[in-house]
């Protein structure tokens, strides 16, 4: 029940074959798992002392486990590098290794609960200077972690897990002059001014606006350290674009002419990376669900930004209207973000022109950005709309006025014209004036008061 991960392979039959390391990372043995599960060692080969290391986030714990899919149910619930030791007896060796090599590092000893399983963790434990934590079960049987993933689900795998990290360690709570005296580094931005460094955005637009192709072209700026509309990447970083309903052939068309457009090195192609439903083997995570996040989660090494296109094909679990149906992706949002990822969420507007379902998703936004349609808009100009910034921490002034954005096709090359919603106003109205309208049918054509359109046309004949 768990996914592929990095330095494993499977052959024709379904075998998995894991290599066994010593501590210097030298190959010292194989471990053959069947399909039936059947597990064997290679003849003549050295287990004792032999790991197979998952690896995780630098910054993270080390966890030491029995077996391959203990050690990576525990990964995907934590992001934590997982040492899989391959039997009981000999977690403690390693587990003593481990504190030689890592001796400031925080480790977790994950025993499976049984009898062998918790002697040889608490042994391993003592060796280590570390926490021992066992999975404890609400419904059904098991006895290690992978066992817990599948009966109880992953959100149960980290919830333990955090809890015996939070008990080892305990909170940590600074008293102000601590706190004012640290050195933290600046956010800095993925995209400026809109999108910062551990970011969680939202983009929401009705049917048909063109908001996937908005952010498509926000992934492509990031990825390559391009400009899109106002804003602007500093450096090229490592995006990861989620589809939920677009066909490949559809997907490929509108990238490749974006990509025309925007004038992107062809090496920064390769710093965007795409998830599309077409290219699957399976149906798309439901992301709502600790198992769609962990189909995702090994995809997530190395990457600074992840785009979701959208909430409504990604999130399928809960009804959208109820806060409390929001909480599971709320709580993997904020761990991301805590890893240091931005994430942009792709959504639809509802008939009122707020995003669609439950406020609650914008209480931990930092940026909310709604497409609007203009007033004057017909079906053949494509991709025209307004840019609206409805929530911006920290964006002031010019950077937080809406503007309004037209997809311009070039031969087979798509661009983004940007103009200042004044100047389009100021353009409807000298259309009108030309046409005789006076300044009260102007402010009703313009849906605008008297007052505002007469602040207009001075500024306009200042102009003339």
């Amino acid at each position: 029940g768990i996914p592929a991960l990095e330095g494993i392979r499977q052959s024709r039959d379904g075998t998995l074959l894991i290599p066994v390391l010593d501590a210097a990372n030298n190959l010292q043995s194989l471990q053959r798992i069947y399909p039936d599960g059947t597990k064997r060692f290679l003849v003549g080969g050295k287990v004792s002392d032999g790991r197979f290391i998952i690896q995780g986030q630098p910054e993270k714990p080390i966890a030491i486990c029995e077996g391959f899919a203990t050690g990576a149910s525990i990964h995907l619930a934590s992001g934590w590098t997982v040492h899989v030791t391959f039997s009981a007896n000999n977690m403690p060796v390693v587990a003593k290794s481990a504190r030689d090599l890592f001796t400031d590092k925080a480790i977790i000893i994950c025993g499976d609960n049984d009898e062998i399983g918790r002697k040889r963790g608490g042994e391993a434990a003592r060796l280590a200077n570390a926490q021992l934590v066992l999975p404890h079960f609400t419904s059904g049987n098991g006895t290690d972690f992978n066992d817990l993933h599948q009966i109880e689900g992953l959100e149960a795998v980290r919830s333990q897990l955090e809890a015996a990290l939070t008990k080892q360690h305990g909170l940590v709570a600074l008293d102000m002059s601590e706190f004012l005296s640290m050195k933290i580094p600046d956010r800095g931005y993925l995209l400026s001014p809109i999108l910062p460094v551990q970011g969680i955005g939202i983009l929401y637009a009705p049917r048909g606006v063109g908001k996937t192709f908005a952010a498509l072209s926000v992934a492509v700026a990031v990825a390559s350290g391009g400009a899109v509309f106002n804003w602007r990447a500093p450096m090229p970083k490592k995006t990861l674009y989620v589809d939920g309903e677009m066909p490949a052939t559809s997907m490929q068309s509108r990238l490749s002419s974006l990509v025309g457009g925007m004038a992107i090195p062809p090496q920064a192609l390769k710093n965007l990376s795409l998830i599309t439903p077409d290219l699957q083997p399976c149906a798309m995570p439901d992301l709502s669900t600790s198992n769609g996040q962990a189909m995702i989660e090994p995809l997530l090494k190395g990457v600074d930004m992840v785009v979701l296109d959208n909430i409504a094909t990604l999130c399928r679990t809960g009804k959208e209207n109820e806060s409390q149906s929001w909480q599971a992706m709320q709580a993997w949002l904020l761990d991301l973000r805590r890893r240091g990822i931005t994430v942009l969420l792709i959504h639809h507007a509802g008939k009122s022109g707020d995003q669609r379902g439950t406020s609650a998703k914008e209480d931990i936004m930092d940026t909310v950005i709604s497409l609007r349609r203009p007033r004057e808009y017909a079906m053949a100009e494509g991709a025209r709309f307004e840019v609206h910034l409805t929530k911006a921490r920290g964006i002031l002034g010019d950077d937080a006025k809406p503007f309004e954005a037209n997809l311009i096709t070039e031969g087979n090359a798509l661009h983004w014209q940007v103009r200042e919603i004044e100047d389009v106003e100021l353009e409807e109205l000298k259309r009108l004036l030309g046409e005789g309208y006076s300044i009260r049918d102007c402010a009703e054509e313009m849906g605008k008061s008297k007052s505002a359109v007469h602040r207009l046309k001075r500024k306009l004949e200042g102009l003339d």
